[in-house]
């Protein structure tokens, strides 16, 4: 009698785990299918992607995305250490929310914030695009932005000697609406981009209005489900072109705006310009190149009272011209796996020349008399640089460098002094 029992509960288990297997598997292979007929849905819409939109990774499912931005901000002229970092996530198809936190140091000057800031996106062609299976639920896009930030000054001391605009430059709480285009690029990459404007508030000044065009660009990283087809991608990454001359217009910081109102009659205004534009040609079928480049940022302000129309006006512009040759090191590999032709796109070091010239100029107005105080500053200057640069598709172009230098400066025609650099570089833009 015992006998049987045991066999009967022998039996038992052996139905039981029989059942949980066979649900595993049923589990596993509905999963296993799901994932497939996902698959099968990625691989459809990607044969109607276009190579751009294939690389700007259309096809991806992306809820989340941490973000990295790599690109050095000049102001003054002066080269700073800018660190930023984001967080991305996706609220439904069309919404997102973006936070970030950034902080500058300026070099040869005491002043340095931190600025965390937070904003709502309006991916407002997404929700067509999905429809139209021309997109996945991701973060690139067109959008538009309401956000508010939040600037903390560490150091007041303001690198430009008149403090008649110190506005600019103290701890303030800010509000402002963006239209933007933001793009990942293959699986590690980003670009966001377009033009803002807002308002300052703080607790010593008047509000002041800002109007400026933005660009971010660095690393992105997110979680993707399929590996990224190289051989799709050849005609955004230039895998057979020969480019021999290029000239190349970096879009980075190219142009700010900002207001304040003391009053209905008294008003201040800054006004920053920084084009750069550089050319490129290769030496014949060598991996050598010269490259030319013209770098040019200006920072104006401008007070005015009323009838008495402007009673201060305060100038900094920087010029310089460098010419340097690159040596393209894996040119030759990259070409031996089909990942460029034999052209401008590769990892270089080089040799060059820099000539760089400061004018700072203030000029007041007291009853009508004009007082003028100015100041120039020329640099000559060697450097090496090692970097990176990419052609992508027809018209842009990527371009990482850091070059380190010596040189002799000169105070208006007279002081001279030796000096040693360290300039970042990350230029992204429009080429032709």
């Amino acid at each position: 009698m015992t006998k049987k029992k045991n066999n009967s509960r022998s039996l038992n288990w052996f139905i039981l785990m029989l059942a949980v297997l066979s649900s595993f598997y049923n589990v596993k292979a509905q999963s296993d299918s799901l994932q497939y007929s996902e698959e099968i849905q990625q691989d459809s819409m990607v044969q109607y992607l276009t190579p751009l939109e294939y690389a700007f990774m259309m096809h991806e499912e992306t809820p989340w995305m941490v973000k990295v931005n790599l690109l050095s901000i000049t102001n003054f002229g002066l080269s700073t250490l800018y660190l930023k970092g984001g967080f991305e996530t996706r609220l439904g198809s069309s919404f997102s929310i973006n936070m970030s936190l950034s902080s500058f140091f300026y070099e040869e000057s005491l002043y340095s914030y931190i600025t965390p800031d937070i904003e709502g996106r309006w991916y407002y062609n997404k929700a067509k695009k999905i429809k139209l299976g021309k997109s996945k639920s991701n973060l690139s896009g067109n959008y538009f932005a309401l956000g508010s930030s939040y600037k903390y000054v560490i150091e007041e001391t303001p690198p430009f000697p008149n403090r008649q605009f110190n506005f600019l430059y103290k701890s303030n709480f800010s509000i402002n609406i963006k239209w933007g285009m933001q793009r990942r690029f293959l699986n590690k990459g980003y670009i966001d981009f377009g033009l803002t404007a807002g308002k300052h508030y703080n607790k010593d000044e008047s509000p002041s209005y800002f109007f400026s065009t933005f660009i971010d660009a660095g690393l992105a990283f997110a979680k993707d489900k399929q590996k990224v087809n190289r051989d799709k991608l050849c005609t955004v990454l230039r895998c057979y072109e020969t480019d021999r001359f290029i000239i190349k217009i970096d879009l980075n910081d190219l142009l700010n705006y900002s207001i304040q109102g003391i009053s209905n009659l008294h008003k201040k205004h800054s006004i920053t310009f920084n084009p750069n534009i550089a050319m490129e040609v290769k030496l014949g079928k060598l991996p050598i190149s010269i490259n030319s480049e013209f770098d040019y940022y200006s920072i104006l302000f401008l007070e005015t009272l009323g009838t008495y129309g402007l009673i201060n006006r305060d100038e900094y512009t920087k010029y310089n011209f460098s010419i340097e040759s690159r040596w393209y090191l894996n040119l030759k590999r990259r070409m031996l796996k089909g990942k460029s032709g034999n052209g401008l796109s590769a990892n270089y070091i080089g040799l060059g020349v820099m000539n760089r010239n400061i004018i700072r100029k203030t000029e007041s107005y007291d009853y009508g008399i004009r007082n003028i105080d100015s100041s120039t500053q020329n640099d000559n200057l060697v450097f090496i640089t090692a970097g990176m640069q990419r052609l992508l598709s027809k018209h842009f172009y990527l371009d990482m460098n850091l070059k380190i230098g010596f040189g002799k400066i000169s105070y208006d025609n007279k002081e001279k002094s030796n000096q040693g650099y360290i300039l970042p570089n990350l230029r992204i833009g429009y080429r032709f």
